[in-house]
């Protein structure tokens, strides 16, 4: 909310016994900003989904005004002026689920819908690609993602179309996806 809800008569509930630019009441609320970097992969605004998702990462931050734990994500960031930066919450894990959710399946694009594998990534246009393992309890899948003129994903050289059924295979495979 901007600007944070401190005062009129309409009550908006519980978030108005949060001081103003505290929580969801006009600080930086975690699960929101994840879910709007995921509805920027959605709609193909690939670069501000990931400036969404690197925005609200620990690393980096001033610890001094974050006062949090470096290496977990915060719930919130504070906007109110008297603690402007300070991360709440910590170690709040359905900011960080939702945030490894977006990261896996919308940027890198690693999604698992009916026991099939669907390689379908949406990157930023300064990432030439990745690689990635994804390892089942009788398979590894060697993933490349890489750039190119022609969209493909292939199996083991062969053209793959419905996604991958993880459960028919077993060993080491190779994928490649050209975006």
């Amino acid at each position: 909310f901007t600007p944070p809800i401190d005062s009129g008569e309409a009550d908006p509930g519980y978030i108005r016994g949060y001081l103003p630019g505290v929580r969801e009441n006009g600080g930086q609320y975690t699960h929101a900003s994840v879910w709007l970097a995921m509805a920027c992969f959605r709609l193909g605004m690939e670069g501000e989904g990931w400036a969404v998702l690197r925005a609200i990462l620990p690393g980096g931050r001033d610890e001094t005004v974050y006062r949090a734990e470096p290496y977990v994500l915060a719930a919130d960031v504070y906007a109110s002026p008297a603690h402007l930066g300070r991360g709440g919450w910590s170690c709040y894990p359905w900011a960080a689920g939702w945030f490894y959710r977006t990261a896996l399946e919308e940027l890198l694009g690693l999604k698992l819908r009916a026991g099939r594998l669907f390689l379908e990534p949406k990157l930023p246009e300064d990432w030439p690609g990745y690689a990635a393992l994804w390892q089942t309890e009788q398979a590894v899948f060697s993933i490349t993602i890489s750039r190119g003129e022609e969209k493909k994903t292939l199996l083991d050289g062969k053209s793959v179309q419905e996604g991958i059924p993880l459960k028919e295979y077993r060993g080491e495979h190779t994928v490649t996806v050209v975006v």
